[in-house]
C-alpha cells in the first residue's frame, strides 16, 4: 500500500502536493455530494467563465519517491451533471514517471475521458489510456499518431454525468522504451475495459500519479468557444462549470 486517502481534504490527508494552484482547483465541497459509499468527496473545478486553468495534484510528494516499476490505482470518481469537457478530450489522471525517473527515461501517460459522439457537447463518454511522452511509440497497439491513444479493448461502459464510478488501472512500466511489454490494464465498476500487455512505456519506472487536466494551455480547445465565443468553434463551452469528484483513492505497488 502507498496511498489511502479518503478525501476528507484537498491534498489526502497531507499526502498530495500542488505544482501550480490555478482557475482549476482541488476543493473541498460544501455539503455532501457523494453517496454513502463514497461520503467525502473532494472536486477538482474549472469554473464556468474560466477559459482555462492549471491542475497538477501530484504523489508522491519531493523525497518520498520510490523506483517503482508498477502501479496500481483505485478511486471513485465522477463528473458534474452539466460536465461537457474539452471537444479534444479529459485528462483525468496520471499514471507516470514524469518528475521522478532515477535517471531513466520519462513516461507520460493517463486516463482521459472521451465524448462518444462527434457532436459537442455530448453527455456520453469512455474511457481510454493515452501518451503524449514524444520518445514513446506504440503504433503495433494503439491508434493515432505514434499510438497516442489506447482505446477499449475489451469493453466499453458508457459513462454518463453525476453518476460514481469506481475506476480502477494497472500499470507495468516496460523493461526499456523499445521493448514493447509494457501492460496497462483498467476497469469500471470491475469491468475490464482495456487490457494491453505489448506497449513501449517507461524504462522500468512507473511510479508517479496526478490528478493533471488539460485545462491550462493555449490550444482552442482549451479556450473558451460557442456560445460565449462564437470564433473558435473548436472551444469550449464556457457557461457550465467543468467538475470533477473523487473520493478515497488508493495506490498500491508489488515492490
Amino acid at each position: 500500500m502507498l496511498l489511502d486517502t479518503p478525501f476528507n481534504t484537498s491534498d489526502g490527508e497531507g499526502q498530495l502536493w500542488e505544482v501550480y494552484p490555478g482557475a482549476g482547483k482541488i476543493v473541498q465541497p460544501p455539503g455532501s455530494p457523494a453517496p454513502a459509499s463514497a461520503p467525502k468527496a473532494s472536486a477538482s473545478i474549472l469554473a464556468a467563465g474560466q477559459s482555462s486553468g492549471g491542475q497538477q495534484t501530484i504523489w508522491p510528494k519531493p523525497g518520498s519517491e520510490k523506483a517503482l516499476s508498477n502501479l496500481y490505482m483505485c478511486m471513485n470518481w465522477k463528473m458534474n451533471s452539466d460536465f461537457v469537457g474539452l471537444q479534444s478530450g479529459n485528462k483525468l489522471v496520471f499514471l507516470a514517471s514524469q518528475h521522478f525517473t532515477f535517471g531513466k527515461q520519462k513516461a507520460n501517460g493517463f486516463l482521459a475521458v472521451s465524448k462518444r459522439a462527434a457532436e459537442y457537447p455530448d453527455k456520453h463518454f469512455r474511457m481510454l489510456f493515452a501518451h503524449n511522452t514524444s520518445a514513446l511509440d506504440n503504433p503495433q497497439s494503439c491508434a493515432s499518431d505514434f499510438g497516442f491513444a489506447c482505446h477499449p479493448n475489451v469493453s466499453d461502459t458508457d459513462l454518463v454525468p453525476d453518476t460514481w464510478y469506481t475506476v480502477e488501472a494497472l500499470v507495468i512500466a516496460s523493461t526499456c522504451p523499445t521493448c514493447k511489454n509494457a501492460t496497462v490494464k483498467w476497469w469500471i465498476d470491475g469491468v475490464l475495459q482495456g487490457s494491453y500487455t505489448n506497449l513501449n512505456y517507461g524504462e522500468g519506472i512507473v511510479n508517479e500519479w496526478q490528478i493533471n487536466h488539460n485545462w491550462d494551455g493555449g490550444i482552442d480547445e482549451t479556450e473558451c468557444g460557442p456560445p460565449t465565443n462564437p470564433g473558435n468553434p473548436k472551444g469550449r463551452d464556457c457557461t457550465k462549470d467543468q467538475i470533477h469528484y473523487f473520493d478515497h483513492v488508493v495506490l498500491g505497488s508489488v515492490l
